[in-house]
């Protein structure tokens, strides 16, 4: 009977316990999100918003949202917007909540600052179903600004600071990416500056090359980081009337990106600073001028309009071809090596990764020590003391009977291979495969390339 009991109260014990479960957690947290969706003003997904009206007392901006996902602006002028600050904006509206009904029937909306509204926001969707807002005075405590909906005469309160997200102009939706474009895509740079032209071209294997009869590699790093430049960099300032004509005809930074057949180059031209185009700039800007070393005037060929870019996007554009070389020995990347083949004086060793470990000739027998493989890996990612672009022959080096040969692989596929020839004062010729000119490389630590076999192994456990 005892038993009986126990069992009876366990029973209770677990219904109640789903009870309080389903009723109170799971209960609670739908009556919570009802609760929320209750003071939302109105119910739309921001991402379906496709258009913007934004009336203020300081003017009005239009903005419109193509098929392509990329937002324009088309009033008070065509210009590229800020597709993240269109986006938060429709956020922001999506998200609006009414905290309290003031009037539900206002006899004069001019009472609360809302005839004529101080501010305006109407919103259309891709499914055509518009929404409108206005804003008008703060209450007496200031926390709370009164609104009421488009053509409606309920009042409510909205925070003021969700009022204030919305007060803003056409310039503060403006684009100030200094060209727009998908980094992934790029097949070809064009670079003009007075250091000289630059052409690159990157490869099936996402390696970059300079353009032209010799066959020269660019570094990636150096490449990312002028292609970063050009997608992160910021406008300054716009040009306005009050700004003096510049002439980008004969542009001192002349930046050509191409991205394939059927899409559209990116370029973007940047004259020499001249501090007398804008004639009445405003303080802020005159500090930033006088802080950042200058301000110059440029184009993005897209859009047409002239704008200011900073002396530090001007500085990573200005760099030349040695600037942008691989200044690695042989370029590739560690992760991608399974094997790798060492040939010097002391014979011939294949080195080949099995299970996180390196053997030599594949025999669990001769298990390579990592410190040595490792050292191997170092000596060719290290960077080159110079160039010799163009060698008369290669016998005068000494590559074309190499004391050293290291080549690189990815299972059966051959990543790298470099020959190494004489040494002299200035260092070690050596020729990597593809690339046409020799290099001279750093001989500290070549003796790891030039062990016998005994020397790669581990020790034999006893």
């Amino acid at each position: 009977m005892r038993f009986k009991g126990t069992f009876a109260l366990l029973v209770i014990a677990v219904l109640f316990g789903g009870y309080v479960y389903f009723y109170e957690y799971k209960g609670g947290e739908k009556r919570e999100a009802a609760k929320k969706t209750e003071k939302r003003v109105w119910q739309f997904d921001a991402e379906d918003i496709v258009h913007v009206d934004l009336v203020s007392r300081d003017g009005r901006m239009t903005a419109e949202r193509g098929q392509d996902g990329q937002w324009r602006i088309t009033s008070p002028q065509e210009w590229l917007a800020d597709n993240d600050q269109l986006k938060r904006l429709a956020s922001y509206a999506a998200r609006l909540d009414r905290e309290s009904v003031v009037v539900a029937d206002a006899a004069d909306l001019a009472e609360f600052g809302l005839s004529p509204a101080g501010l305006e926001l109407r919103l259309t969707d891709k499914n055509g179903r518009e929404y409108g807002i206005v804003f008008g005075e703060n209450n007496p405590s200031g926390n709370f600004t009164y609104s009421a909906l488009t053509g409606g005469k309920e009042v409510f309160l909205v925070s003021a600071d969700a009022a204030r997200s919305f007060d803003a102009t056409a310039e503060d939706f403006r684009s100030r990416n200094v060209l727009s474009f998908e980094r992934a895509g790029v097949k070809n740079v064009i670079l003009r500056n007075p250091k000289g032209v630059v052409e690159l071209e990157k490869d099936q294997d996402e390696r970059w090359w300079f353009h032209g009869t010799e066959k020269r590699e660019a570094g990636g790093p150096a490449v990312r980081e002028l292609l970063n430049a050009l997608q992160l960099g910021k406008i300054q300032e716009f040009f306005n009337e009050n700004d003096a004509n510049a002439s980008l005809d004969k542009p001192m930074i002349d930046v050509v990106l191409t991205f394939g057949p059927d899409k559209p180059m990116k370029r973007l031209v940047i004259g020499a600073e001249k501090s007398g185009l804008r004639k009445n700039p405003p303080k802020a800007a005159a500090e930033d001028t006088a802080g950042s070393g200058g301000m110059f005037p440029a184009r993005d060929d897209s859009r047409g309009e002239l704008f200011f870019v900073g002396k530090d996007l001007v500085d990573k554009l200005s760099k030349s071809a040695d600037d942008l070389r691989d200044k690695t020995l042989v370029p590739f990347q560690r992760w991608d090596v399974d094997a790798f083949i060492i040939e010097n004086a002391k014979g011939k060793f294949q080195f080949v990764k099995t299970g996180g470990d390196w053997f030599i000739d594949g025999t669990s027998k001769k298990k390579a020590k990592w410190s040595e493989v490792n050292s191997i890996l170092d000596v060719l990612e290290k960077p080159v003391i110079k160039w010799i672009d163009h060698p008369a022959s290669l016998a005068d080096y000494g590559v074309d009977k190499p004391t050293t040969r290291v080549v690189l692989k990815k299972g059966s596929v051959v990543i790298a291979e470099c020959a190494f020839g004489n040494t002299d004062e200035s260092g070690v010729y050596a020729k990597v495969g593809g690339d046409s000119s020799i290099k001279v490389a750093d001989p500290e630590g070549m003796e790891f390339l030039n062990r016998p076999e005994a020397e790669y192994l581990e020790p034999a456990t006893p």
